[in-house]
């Protein structure tokens, strides 16, 4: 019941958000149309966005970025930015808290041993972390039909305190907050019970911090046409440049391996991409050794107008904790998004997009707004 209620609350929030992010663009892209009309290039050339989950970004999650091919002896670059907003958990921890007349106070550690005394064989979880993923991507164009990207991410956990967006959005609408009022807001907490009920993640405010993640180095190139699409393979390496033991970094050299197909339909173009990522056993999540995994997207991209495309995608991510947790950590997660482009002067674009965990499925930030700028020279 809880799930269900999840769901229908985050299915109605879910569309009053993507009103708002397409009805806006396309009314400014027809406004700045009747002024000048530029045609857009043959491809919507969306870039998507790196997953903003801090229980996967140091991890090489696949992204549609990958696969990015500048013409020959070119440059594309691009600066993006998104807020990420992390708040899910058992319903242990909202119990115990109303319990002891807490409301509105921070989670105390006493409050997890009583709770792990309490309930032996439970998996008890509570996730909570916000905060800023910045991406400088730069994506070269070579010969044979190859192109080469490097992506340096910056991350700030702990800031900024945003966290009554949601509650306040919810409340507009007349959704359910859930325990969001139960619990203090702004406060970091990565507490996950493992399968072995004695070994646990936990870690508090010490995570709060601002630092260089994984740098990641893709090779991508043409697998040729076929099946009435364009395919292209791309190999990731991810490396440890973040800081190990923390949400920045993994302390590992994760490799992946990904495909990618482009379909036109029409004006549309529907996208699909797979991949493997080997995670490196010395690296770990907090300390915790990690599951190889696997992701798929699917995404369609329709031209609204000359200069302005819309974009919707579905993300499937395996969890890197698979066997260290059976609890919803350890499940996939499935994220959704939508979005919009707009081509700019001088072939340059702009790209903006919300993601949200509306399904509840596995552990996955409540949701995400990205915005991107993308440079061709």
């Amino acid at each position: 019941m809880v799930r269900l209620n999840r769901w229908q609350a985050g299915r109605r929030s879910w569309w009053c958000l993507v009103l708002t992010l397409v009805l806006l663009p396309t009314l400014a892209a027809g406004g700045a149309g009747a002024q000048e009309t530029r045609a857009a290039p043959a491809s919507p050339a969306w870039w998507g966005f790196v997953s903003a989950d801090p229980i996967r970004f140091s991890s090489l999650p696949l992204s549609l970025e990958e696969a990015v091919k500048p013409p020959s002896g070119s440059w594309k670059m691009s600066l993006s930015l998104s807020y990420f907003n992390l708040w899910f958990g058992s319903w242990h921890t909202a119990i115990i808290h109303r319990e002891f007349g807490l409301e509105g106070r921070p989670l105390e550690p006493w409050e997890l041993r009583t709770l792990e005394r309490r309930h032996p064989r439970d998996a008890i979880f509570r996730l909570d972390a916000e905060g800023w993923q910045a991406h400088f991507t730069a994506a070269r164009g070579m010969g044979h039909g190859m192109g080469l990207v490097v992506d340096l991410p910056w991350t700030t956990v702990g800031a900024p305190r945003w966290d009554a967006i949601s509650v306040d959005f919810h409340k507009l609408f007349g959704l359910r907050v859930g325990d969001r009022t139960d619990i203090a807001r702004g406060q970091t907490l990565i507490y996950i019970r493992g399968r072995d009920r004695s070994r646990v993640v936990e870690r508090w405010d010490d995570l709060d911090r601002a630092g260089l993640g994984d740098l990641r180095l893709t090779l991508n190139g043409p697998l040729g046409t076929w099946l009435g699409g364009s395919h292209r393979w791309a190999v990731s390496v991810e490396a440890p440049t973040g800081a190990a033991n923390t949400l920045n970094g993994s302390g590992g050299w994760d490799l992946g391996v990904r495909w990618f197909g482009n379909w036109w339909w029409n004006r549309s173009q529907v996208r699909l991409a797979a991949g493997y990522t080997h995670l490196d056993r010395s690296g770990s999540f907090l300390g915790v050794e990690r599951n190889d995994t696997w992701n798929a997207i699917g995404a369609w991209l329709y031209p609204v107008r000359e200069a302005s495309t819309l974009m919707a995608s579905l993300e499937i991510h395996t969890s890197p904790l698979a066997d260290f947790t059976d609890g919803q950590p350890g499940d996939p997660s499935v994220v959704f998004n939508v979005g919009w482009g707009l081509w700019l002067d001088g072939g340059h674009r702009l790209e903006m997009a919300l993601s949200e965990n509306i399904t509840g499925q596995g552990t996955a930030p409540d949701f995400v707004l990205h915005i991107r700028v993308i440079a061709t020279r």
